[in-house]
């Protein structure tokens, strides 16, 4: 704060302010505050003091009281993720730059709160940190918030295992397992991306049943996408019956062409329930293939 008031005033103001290790003190705290650098910034004097009380005030509580952590970090995120460069100027200017809520986030973590541990992981998947391979970094926060029963961490952590990111590599069991504890916790996000697993069936066997449920659930939340696979399980009789009204009532408008088209493609294979195809063996050779 002494060097240039570009930073450290408000950090100091802080401890004074609120006796913080130090005896309460407001005018010296004052008296920093009044040291800081406001000649390059825009933001009015009266908004200054408006959003400084707010985060230091919040700051303060969330000291003692860990519920009230994460809404500070969110708040403050929101505004550096997107604010423009006089917003990261100024939120820098007054002890709250990306990296200085990283910091307080990671300082907090400690303390075992699983959404403080996925807000960690949260800031390093944003590049707060400023390194390279953040992803990386991010996912070990990520996994003590979905070990801790984060639903949204365990859901990026099944999707982590489900594509193979990040160092993992793709493992259809522990990305099933993952999205199974969040869809159990209703995570929407991942009631869908285990039943696609399921109807898939690519990293692990397919089961028509435990993917119609799932995406059942994930309807009835309203989840986008949801729709889509009902409407096509209806049409080809995946764990549940043809039915082309359902079929057509999930697709989601009045469409004659694809009722028409579900019910004809419905009759043919009732029709050729009972034959087996034609199968023909056709071998090609090449002299550049041994």
């Amino acid at each position: 704060c002494e060097i240039d008031g570009n930073v450290g005033c408000y950090n100091v103001w802080y401890f004074y302010q609120y006796g913080k290790g130090v005896a309460q003190d407001k005018e010296r705290a004052r008296q920093f505050a009044e040291k800081m650098n406001r000649a390059d910034l825009k933001t009015p004097p009266d908004v200054i003091e408006i959003i400084i009380d707010y985060l230091y005030s919040a700051k303060a509580n969330a000291d003692s009281d860990i519920s009230q952590r994460s809404t500070l970090i969110y708040t403050a995120k929101r505004y550096l993720t997107n604010g423009d460069e006089e917003t990261q100027r100024f939120f820098t200017r007054i002890g709250f730059s990306k990296r200085d809520v990283l910091r307080l986030a990671t300082f907090w973590a400690k303390d075992g709160d699983p959404e403080i541990n996925f807000l960690v992981g949260h800031l390093y998947n944003f590049g707060y940190a400023g390194i390279k391979n953040e992803n990386i970094e991010a996912l070990k926060w990520f996994r003590v918030a979905a070990e801790g029963g984060h639903p949204e961490a365990q859901n990026i952590l099944g999707s982590v295992y489900e594509k193979g990111r990040w160092g993992i590599h793709a493992d259809g069991s522990e990305a099933e397992k993952w999205y199974d504890r969040a869809a159990k916790q209703g995570n929407d996000n991942a009631l869908m991306n285990l039943g696609k697993m399921y109807y898939d069936g690519v990293l692990i066997k397919a089961d028509y049943r435990k993917a119609y449920a799932l995406f059942e659930q994930a309807y009835k939340n309203d989840v986008t996408g949801a729709s889509k696979y009902l409407s096509q399980m209806y049409y080809s009789g995946q764990y549940v019956d043809v039915d082309c009204h359902q079929a057509q009532k999930y697709k989601g408008r009045a469409d004659n062409d694809y009722f028409r088209q579900c019910e004809k493609d419905k009759r043919e294979r009732n029709a050729t329930r009972d034959v087996l195809p034609d199968l023909t063996l056709k071998h090609e050779s090449s002299p550049f293939l041994s």
